[in-house]
């Protein structure tokens, strides 16, 4: 059963399904800020089958991260599910499309002129620390 519930997940069928599921959960967010940040879920190694903290999971992809965009009261607006090891600063753009937020607030992680100017390209000031 795991085996196929790791080859949906890796196959987008789960992923799209949960994205979907958290974007029907808005409801008239605070657009005075978009904030974005992403967190790792992190699989034990036992529970990949690696052995005593064995790196192999981490490799395969098995760890999981949300990419996210939050609105100016912390409500999650937009929700991407990726692999563990895409950098974060490649799902920025789908987190802003479409949104029409006054301000942008992003780590340093975010601090590259694509995504600055992708961010002003949606007619937001984007705020994000050095």
């Amino acid at each position: 059963m795991e085996k196929y519930a790791q080859n949906d997940f890796a196959d987008g069928k789960i992923k799209t399904i949960l994205e979907n599921l958290l974007e029907k959960l808005i409801v008239d967010p605070d657009y005075e800020e978009l904030m974005i940040d992403s967190s790792y879920i992190k699989v034990h190694p036992y529970a990949a089958g690696g052995k005593e903290g064995s790196r192999i999971p981490a490799q395969k992809g098995l760890n999981t991260k949300l990419n996210m965009a939050v609105d100016a009261q912390g409500i999650p607006v937009r929700v991407i599910i990726t692999s563990g090891i895409v950098a974060n600063c490649k799902q920025t753009s789908q987190r802003v499309e479409g949104i029409s937020a006054q301000n942008l607030l992003a780590s340093k992680g975010y601090c590259t002129n694509r995504i600055v100017d992708e961010v002003r390209k949606n007619n937001m000031n984007p705020f994000i620390s050095q």
